[in-house]
């Protein structure tokens, strides 16, 4: 049986370090664990050697572009990739109203969230027409949905303008990518992890603004995650899917 090939970004703390455990619970899966320093995640290093050749690390500065990564994941698995991962993202410095939002740190923000999952995508594009499967899977939020923005469905309304516009943007990346490669039998779906007790998830701040705690752990989140990826099909290119309701969001 051919390995299933995954490339997950990300992947040294958090969501993404979930999903490569998880996928290690798949036989036979191999797993790219793409990361700004895979090196320094003793995490990440220990299921590294706990499945010896099927978790393979590269560097992935989503900042940078990431047509080194791609290369170096060539080199190592030349028959291509079946599924991509963009997991990387970061939120805003500190959670505050809309107008009170650093510039700059909003262009970092959309820099990684955005711009950085293009740039992944575009690089892994070869890898991932070298196989049939073409999967892209864009991990966006509920926070990044406009119609629910607009009628107060969703926690942070008017704060962190660049986390949530982030992700409403990635949103429309999906969609654009999703008509621009359907032709080729892709598939390019957006999803929401739901609120994950991760670092990002559990900031202070962060609980502080929406008045709640984490509703999921990691390894919840993940189990949700890697059912619904494992049973996307042509049909749900374009999507924006909550993993955690199993129902399509509003863009």
């Amino acid at each position: 049986m051919v390995a299933k090939v995954y490339v997950v970004t990300g992947a040294s703390r958090g969501l993404g370090l979930g999903l490569v455990a998880g996928l290690m619970k798949q036989d036979g899966t191999v797993v790219v664990a793409a990361a700004r320093n895979p090196g320094k995640s003793d995490a990440l290093q220990k299921l590294v050697q706990q499945y010896p050749g099927r978790i393979h690390t590269v560097v992935l500065d989503t900042e940078d572009v990431a047509s080194d990564a791609a290369a170096s994941v060539d080199s190592v698995i030349p028959e291509g990739v079946d599924v991509l991962v963009n997991m990387a993202g970061i939120m805003d410095d500190q959670i505050v109203s809309a107008l009170q939002t650093d510039g700059s740190d909003y262009m970092r923000v959309l820099k990684v969230n955005v711009v950085g999952s293009f740039l992944t995508t575009q690089a892994f594009y070869p890898l991932l027409k070298k196989r049939d499967v073409r999967i892209i899977v864009n991990v966006s939020s509920l926070l990044g949905s406009i119609g629910n923005q607009r009628a107060g469905a969703v926690p942070l309304v008017g704060k962190a303008i660049a986390y949530l516009s982030s992700k409403a943007a990635l949103n429309m990346q999906t969609a654009v990518l999703a008509s621009a490669l359907k032709d080729e039998g892709f598939t390019v779906v957006s999803t929401c992890p739901g609120w994950v007790a991760t670092d990002m998830g559990s900031r202070s701040d962060t609980k502080e603004a929406i008045g709640a705690e984490p509703g999921l752990t990691v390894e919840q989140s993940t189990e949700k995650h890697l059912a619904l990826i494992s049973k996307l099909a042509k049909h749900d290119n374009g999507k924006y899917i909550s993993a955690v309701e199993d129902k399509e969001y509003p863009y």
